[in-house]
């Protein structure tokens, strides 16, 4: 990977990285009324984000050689007052992300969900690889919730050539509450 690329890849997270905090913490506790006129719809719930979430989503990860490779996406998000849990769909099966590892921040009717963790690929040769999860959210109705994923992942024993060696995912969703077999 050249230097101008890795530069490319590391101003795009930073801004990524600034944008996500910016917007959990100075965005507004009403959504907006739209350019076309829709009237603004006020949060009243400060517990708004309680119960389950779920929403599908295409992320992008950009390449070395400067295209980007798509991936469909399917996440269910929870929020209780112990915190928030992640999971990830297929085919009508959820299996939990990193299951109690998950920090949440809110403020009103935003959330910063966030995870920092390691580990080794599995196998005598396995390499080490290292992740940072984010998914900022805010709610624009108290049905719909607007969402930022990302994940930034390296793998430092492999070559420095290797396009594996470290890349982020990214993708923007729409999350619509979800009635889940445990309730709101």
């Amino acid at each position: 990977m050249n230097t101008a690329h890795l530069r490319g890849r590391m101003h795009l997270l930073s801004n990524t990285l600034a944008a996500l905090l910016i917007t959990a913490v100075l965005c507004p506790f009403t959504a907006s009324a739209s350019a076309k006129g829709r009237a603004a719809e006020t949060i009243a719930a400060p517990d708004v984000l309680e119960g389950s979430w779920e929403g599908s989503f295409e992320a992008l990860s950009p390449t070395p050689e400067g295209h980007s490779i798509s991936s469909s996406v399917t996440i269910r998000l929870t929020f209780s007052s112990e915190g928030a849990r992640v999971f990830s769909g297929q085919g009508g099966a959820w299996r939990e992300v990193a299951p109690d590892r998950f920090k949440v921040e809110r403020l009103g009717p935003h959330a910063l969900i966030h995870l920092v963790h390691a580990g080794q690929v599995p196998g005598p040769h396995g390499s080490r690889w290292f992740e940072t999860y984010l998914i900022a959210v805010a709610a624009m109705t108290e049905d719909t919730l607007l969402g930022h994923w990302s994940r930034v992942v390296s793998h430092p024993d492999l070559s420095p050539n290797d396009p594996d060696r470290a890349f982020t995912v990214t993708g923007d969703v729409v999350l619509r509450r979800v009635e889940t077999a445990t309730g709101r």
